[in-house]
């Protein structure tokens, strides 16, 4: 090729150098060659490629890296999210023990719940009689205690219902027809006796019975009120 190119500027003149046509073309086809036996740059754009695609291969394992960091932080903080609102929120245990709690706080107690609880004990350890002096409303003592047992302990309705009645003959029969002994309600006083228990004690008289003290107690007991002793002590004449 130098040859060539030596061999043209020795035909042309040092102001102007001229080409043939066939000169042109046959220079053309050799730098052509060359070319593509030697490509321009080969080295360096590989070498640029090769860092280029090592940038990127290094972009997208730092993001991989972030992206899972950022996963495995949010494992760690969401079940500490978890467990605040199962502090706040009590179980399934806790509720129910709150609820037994609430049913054994005692209601607030006073001589009207004592009065009226007195009245329903009366009324269902003595009840009226028929024309037959016949307990009617009930069918048997089981069935009077069961339902005392509504105003007072079931040791305490077993000693009055089976002072009062007995079965006969498939009947229910009173033992006595003088009835309980019972508070006068205009002058009674309800007094704590201690531990949340109260009770009530009214001294009365008359000539059938002479002086007898009329003794009472209540306790909050299975979720309510309830008449835990009813006692009668009568008083010697002096």
């Amino acid at each position: 090729m130098k040859r060539d190119l030596n061999d043209l500027k020795q035909k042309s003149s040092l102001d102007e150098i001229h080409f043939s046509e066939d000169k042109k073309r046959e220079t053309f086809q050799k730098l052509e060659e060359l070319e593509q036996k030697q490509p321009k740059g080969t080295f360096f754009f590989k070498k640029t490629l090769s860092f280029a695609t090592l940038s990127i291969l290094l972009i997208i394992v730092a993001a991989i890296g972030f992206q899972s960091l950022q996963q495995q932080t949010g494992q760690q903080e969401k079940p500490q999210e978890e467990q605040e609102p199962s502090q706040e929120q009590p179980s399934e245990d806790e509720k129910e023990q709150d609820d037994q709690d609430t049913e054994q706080q005692p209601e607030t107690f006073s001589e009207e719940k004592a009065e009226a609880l007195l009245k329903q004990f009366y009324e269902d350890v003595y009840p009226e009689l028929d024309e037959n002096n016949t307990v009617t409303r009930y069918d048997s003592v089981e069935d009077a205690i069961t339902q005392v047992k509504k105003s007072a302990t079931e040791e305490v309705a077993q000693k009055w219902v089976n002072s009062f009645m007995e079965e006969k003959d498939g009947e229910l029969k009173p033992k006595t027809f003088h009835g309980i002994k019972r508070f006068d309600f205009s002058d009674i006083r309800l007094e704590e006796n201690g531990e949340g228990k109260f009770k009530i004690e009214q001294l009365r008289s008359n000539e059938l019975n002479g002086t007898y003290v009329i003794q009472t107690e209540f306790e909050w007991m299975d979720g309510k009120w309830l008449i835990t002793k009813y006692d009668i002590e009568y008083k010697e004449e002096g």
